[in-house]
């Protein structure tokens, strides 16, 4: 069954950022990243049968009705986060890059993938550039994509 005051899902996303130039080739970006959900599905079930020996039937509310899902469009949800992060660039064939962000997710529950909420994630990385030879008209990657990385939250 769908309620007839059904409404159609409504989300945006908006993003602002900023990028600098900070001394010793590096650069920083911060950027804000937010969403919005309206009207979001939600379908309860209705009619569950109480937990316990015999019929399945003859424990429901309603008996002589199966069990029912009642779609309503009355779920929210929300995302925003703020993502810091500072790039070296490559200086000896090593890039030196450091992540971090501050996000909040929140759902009233009525979605089923109900968000989590995390509010810091950190990393950091380095990242060795493609060295190259050359020898005439050919050339050569020696190193290539080699990656070093940590997560914490």
């Amino acid at each position: 069954m769908v309620d007839p005051n059904f409404k159609t899902p409504v989300f945006d996303q908006w993003n602002a950022g900023i990028q600098r130039q900070l001394p010793a080739n590096m650069t920083l970006d911060a950027n804000y990243v937010g969403s919005n959900g309206r009207h979001e599905d939600w379908g309860p079930v209705l009619n569950v049968p109480q937990p316990g020996p015999g019929d399945v039937q003859t424990r429901r509310p309603y008996p002589y009705m199966l069990q029912q899902w009642f779609d309503q469009s009355v779920g929210n949800s929300r995302y925003n986060a703020l993502q810091v992060t500072v790039t070296e660039r490559p200086t000896h064939g090593i890039n030196f890059m450091a992540a971090y962000t501050l996000a909040q997710a929140n759902a009233d529950g009525c979605n089923l993938a109900q968000a989590a909420n995390r509010r810091i994630r950190t990393t950091r990385r380095v990242i060795t550039a493609p060295r190259t030879s050359t020898s005439g008209t050919c050339s050569r990657v020696l190193w290539s994509g080699v990656a070093l990385r940590q997560v914490s939250q």
